[in-house]
């Protein structure tokens, strides 16, 4: 439903050419069915009617079946009309809450000052850097064959508190709902939903917002806690072709501003499809395009369109991997003289041609899901112990608890089993991952 209302013409447009095939595909099969049937009704009714009171005895059962439907409250919800006058009410409802939300705001820092038992005085800078539809089956870093990230490896071989995470899962496929579940608390541990920038703000922290990706969502339900708002993309849907590395100097810019607490969010436009708009043209790729991944892509039966998407997605890769190299070495250069800390993860994965016939989006296979999960931080009071935490296994929907453990920021509920961080974590595969890999052939490629 979000994802729906979040929508707009140019995207839905996009979304259109994205499927142009199938769409062209299955518009003709369906004017066939119907041509044919059309021919066999106007045949039947130009022959001679048979009477037969069966005949009749059945149609009159299935019009009473017919009418009963609209009774029954599961069917009548099924029947086209009444789905899209209640689809049109609900995306309403939440536009205007959206349009609405300062009043959500104002609930939600209420719930945060009630809750936070200490905040802390210290200064400190924590930049938390979210990607779009990066799947780390797709980096060198965790080790695919493609050279698709050298300057991370490089980070990663060289800086010794630089953490990635083997295993990192989100728990949604689609971008609203990631947000929700990363910066947002799960009923479980608070009597009341709680948003994590509602305490964070209520700790007197500082907030920036630097965004590469224009989307009315998380604009309302994000976006509008932060001190700064930095919006760099004004052309919504999947044909924006704005380059990241505007968020760059940005960034350089708050981290420079930066005093007491402050939390600096950088939103990049990622690896959103369409992939050929996320890269440089003049980009070139580090490696045989006729090599292991092509014939992977040939033996799972892949098309010649998604051939060429899996190209176009690490080539973007790529290019992705210059960008946060270079957010991470800003962050380190800033870094003298007080505490720093630098997160990064993807909102969501995007299968990427290992499963099913597929390039993006994806809710029924596990490469929807998959993330790369990354950390650095220069301070000394966080107990870091590489090779132990880069075996935990990380879910984007435990990022806010980790976040107020950097933070410092303690509360009446318990998280330290949910922080990444701490030495209390304790980890429990999300149900969503579960039961993908009951029903997976393949299973995930590291």
């Amino acid at each position: 439903m979000e994802s729906i209302s979040n929508t707009n013409q140019k995207e839905a447009s996009d979304y259109i050419q994205t499927s142009l095939q199938n769409i062209v595909l299955w518009t003709c099969l369906a004017i066939f069915a119907y041509a044919v049937y059309v021919y066999a009704l106007v045949k039947l009714l130009a022959a001679k009617p048979v009477v037969s009171k069966i005949l009749d005895g059945v149609a009159f059962l299935l019009l009473l079946l017919f009418c009963f439907s609209f009774y029954q409250d599961a069917w009548r919800n099924r029947f086209p009309i009444c789905v899209y006058m209640d689809l049109y009410h609900q995306l309403s409802i939440q536009k205007d809450f959206w349009t609405n939300i300062e009043k959500e705001n104002e609930k939600y820092l209420h719930t945060a000052e009630k809750y936070i038992t200490q905040a802390g005085d210290k200064p400190q800078t924590i930049v938390l850097v979210i990607g779009e539809s990066m799947n780390r089956e797709d980096m060198s870093l965790y080790g695919y064959s493609r050279k698709t990230t050298p300057r991370l490896e490089e980070i990663d071989k060289n800086e010794r508190n630089f953490l990635k995470a083997k295993i990192a899962y989100s728990t949604r496929f689609s971008t609203v709902a990631a947000f929700n579940t990363m910066l947002e608390f799960d009923p479980a541990p608070l009597p009341e939903h709680g948003h994590v920038l509602a305490f964070f703000k209520k700790a007197g922290f500082h907030i920036v917002w630097i965004s590469n990706q224009e989307d009315t969502a998380i604009h309302a339900e994000y976006q509008t806690f932060s001190d700064e708002n930095v919006s760099l993309n004004r052309k919504g849907g999947r044909s924006s072709a704005s380059m990241d590395e505007k968020v760059l100097p940005e960034l350089a810019s708050a981290l420079e501003k930066a005093h007491g607490k402050t939390l600096i969010i950088v939103h990049l436009i990622g690896l959103h499809p369409h992939f050929s708009l996320r890269y440089p043209h003049d980009l070139k790729p580090n490696w045989d395009e006729n090599d292991e991944v092509k014939q992977m892509l040939k033996d799972n039966g892949q098309s010649l369109r998604n051939q060429l998407l899996k190209s176009q997605y690490d080539l973007a890769m790529l290019y992705q991997d210059r960008i946060l190299a270079k957010t991470f070495e800003i962050t380190k250069e800033h870094s003298a003289g007080q505490p720093v800390s630098w997160v990064y993860l993807s909102d969501h994965g995007a299968e990427t041609g290992r499963r099913d016939d597929l390039m993006g989006h994806s809710s029924t296979t596990l490469g929807g899901y998959t993330i790369p999960f990354l950390f650095w931080t220069n301070r000394s009071d966080v107990k870091l112990i590489a090779e132990d935490l880069e075996k935990r296994p990380f879910r984007g929907d435990w990022l806010s608890y980790m976040l107020l453990d950097i933070a410092g920021i303690q509360c009446k509920f318990p998280y330290a089993e949910k922080s990444w961080l701490n030495e209390n974590y304790l980890w429990t595969e999300p149900k969503e991952i579960t039961e993908l890999k009951k029903h997976e052939k393949n299973q995930e490629i590291y």
